[in-house]
Parts: C-alpha cells; structure tokens; sequence
C-alpha cells in the first residue's frame, strides 16, 4: 500500500485521508515486521526476510513517516542486512 502512494493520482483532500491513515495503519505493520526480522524469533524464509526489509524500505518512503516509530525494527533490518553478508 505504502508504495503504491506515490503514484496515486487523487484530489488532495482525498490524499492527505490516505496518507493519514496509512500512517495509523503503519503501527500494525511494524508489529509484523517485528515478528518477521527478530532474529531467532521467526521461522521465516530468507525470501521472507528480504521481502520484510523491502517492505521497511517502502513505508519509511511514505511522505511524513517518522523514524522514531521505526527504531527497533531498524535494527532488526541491519542486523538482516548483515546477517546475510
């Protein structure tokens, strides 16, 4: 969803609304990706693995995105990064 923001063509009333929501929606999928990064705390595929951290990469892209709100599963995305050095 996040991704696709950027190309939605709408009225800017309509595209702060989205914007606005994706945002509060965000905190669910920081809550998955959690799941998803923790190291040993998922049974998740490497495949998976890359998808999640693209997955970050998408949402921190979002217009207005804080980081804060992203620090932990930041961590866990460079410790996925390193771990597939």
């Amino acid at each position: 969803m996040a991704a696709e923001f950027s190309h939605v063509s709408m009225p800017l009333q309509q595209r702060s609304r989205l914007k606005a929501e994706l945002h509060k929606f965000s905190e669910n999928i920081i809550r998955v990706l959690t799941v998803v990064l923790q190291p040993g705390g998922s049974d998740a595929s490497t495949m998976t693995r890359q998808a999640a951290v693209e997955c970050v990469e998408q949402w921190l892209r979002l217009p207005g995105m804080a980081l804060d709100q992203w620090t932990n599963v930041l961590s866990d995305v460079l410790g996925a990064v390193v771990q597939d050095w």
